[in-house]
């Protein structure tokens, strides 16, 4: 038998130095927002010190820079390889100024760029607050910053960088207006050798520019973004350099009706967009291009009832390769969804998707059926979840079903048993019963209350 842990954590607070005072062990969010870390959570211990005003958090800590799950790793600590301690908090520093200050600090070992392990420090700040005008201080927009240092070191040797985000958006429409309308503005400039093992998805040697109009409404949400980017910003004569453009547009609908009707609780909303990437400068042996081009539009409604809901949506793709490996394709989808709550204990879903895929490759069929159901036995005591999936495709090994129910005992109002059997096959196979076969669980679950101690 094998045991599967995801997130989880355990933690203590009490008084100290007119602050809580919180030990933690497992699940570790940071409080700061930084280039350094996404958001996220990573295992690790912790302790931090929160003003209950909110004015302050500061956050000790150590912890895998990577998701862990299962029996291994519980504490987050016992990859030599894989641990970085550090520092975050954000404070207010002028009162009722608005002004944030985020700050993250860390040094550890870790997986680097290059795949060997290696040391890795880091430092960032952020300050951020709101933009105001005229004596009164009005609010017209708001502002952000953000400055970081990375240095790593490996085989290759050590590699210092620095990586920078601006971002100011200014309200079009007085606030008297019954509508508001803001413009955002975005630049970035991320350093070719810059790194950090918190947020390794963030993009190296690339500086990008971005603007986004968001209108809305009592009936209308309209936004409309573009951004630029460019990579190999140094210039440098051995790395190829490419230029990627998109542009979204997103659109919804909400008619307040409250007299019933079709159009009671509904909301239509499309989207469309387009990407491409073209190669500017390939140098001699350099990579050939990735050249492509993306256009895409999606439409669909949805409605909200007390004891009802549903949606149904298309989505259409078109990729244009132009690389020259005929990776050219379109790609279409049909979803549907509906949810029954006749009480507060009794839910029924039903999902349903239908996908196709033409390409060099030929024309591939997919169809997703899923449903669910929960209600309960004896009300406050006893409860039952069952829930049911096939996918069908023509992908190779895409094709799988599902089947779970579970039955839960409550003996109190924060203290349950839970029986558990789960039948699956092939996609949809458990890892602890591969190609098919069923799993069995028996748990307990236990809601700790809101003092955490």
């Amino acid at each position: 038998a094998e045991t599967d842990v995801t997130d989880y954590f355990l933690e203590t607070r009490r008084a100290a130095f007119g602050r809580d005072l919180i030990l933690r062990l497992g699940t570790q969010p940071l409080p700061s927002d930084s280039l350094l870390a996404e958001d996220g959570a990573w295992r690790g211990v912790s302790v931090r010190l929160d003003d209950p005003d909110g004015q302050s958090d500061v956050l000790g800590f150590a912890l895998h820079p990577a998701e862990a799950s299962g029996r291994r790793n519980l504490t987050g600590l016992e990859d030599p390889d894989a641990r970085i301690a550090g520092v975050a908090g954000h404070a207010f520093p002028l009162a009722n100024a608005g002004l944030r200050a985020d700050i993250l600090a860390l040094t550890g070992r870790a997986p680097l760029a290059s795949g060997d392990a290696g040391r890795v420090s880091g430092a960032a700040v952020r300050l951020s607050g709101p933009l105001s005008f005229g004596d009164l201080g009005q609010d017209i927009g708001d502002y952000a910053v953000d400055y970081a240092l990375s240095e790593t070191h490996d085989t290759a040797g050590p590699a210092r960088a620095a990586a920078w985000q601006a971002e100011a958006a200014v309200a079009l429409l007085p606030q008297s207006n019954g509508a508001t309308m803001e413009l955002r503005l975005s630049a970035s400039r991320i350093e070719a050798d810059f790194f950090t093992p918190l947020n390794p998805d963030l993009i190296a040697n690339e500086r990008r520019l971005g603007a986004e109009v968001l209108y809305q409404s009592d009936e209308w949400q309209v936004r409309l973004a573009a951004a630029q980017a460019r990579s190999n910003i140094a210039g440098d004569p051995r790395q190829p350099t490419d230029q990627f453009r998109d542009l979204t547009l997103d659109a919804s609908f909400s008619p307040y009706v409250f007299t019933g009707g079709f159009l009671n609780g509904i909301t239509f909303y499309g989207s469309a967009y387009a990407e491409d990437q073209r190669r500017l400068d390939t140098p001699a042996g350099g990579p050939p291009p990735d050249d492509f081009r993306l256009r895409g539009i999606s439409l669909g409604m949805d409605r909200f009832q007390p004891d009802h809901s549903w949606a149904v949506g298309v989505a259409v793709d078109w990729l244009d390769d132009r690389s020259g490996r005929d990776g050219t394709e379109r790609r279409q989808r049909v979803q549907a969804a509906y949810a029954f709550t006749p009480d507060d204990l009794t839910t029924l879903t039903l999902n349903a998707e239908l996908g196709e895929r033409k390409g060099a490759f030929g024309t591939l069929n997919d169809m997703t059926l899923e449903t669910s159901l929960a209600f309960p036995i004896v009300p406050d005591l006893w409860s039952a979840h069952v829930e049911a999936g096939a996918i069908r495709t023509d992908a190779p090994g895409g094709t799988g079903a599902y089947f779970g129910a579970e039955l839960k005992r409550d003996l109190s109002p924060a203290t349950s048993i839970l029986l558990r059997a789960d039948y699956a096959e092939g996609a949809k196979a458990d890892p602890l019963s591969p190609g098919q076969g069923w799993v069995l669980g028996l748990g307990l679950r236990h809601e700790f209350g809101s003092g955490g101690q």
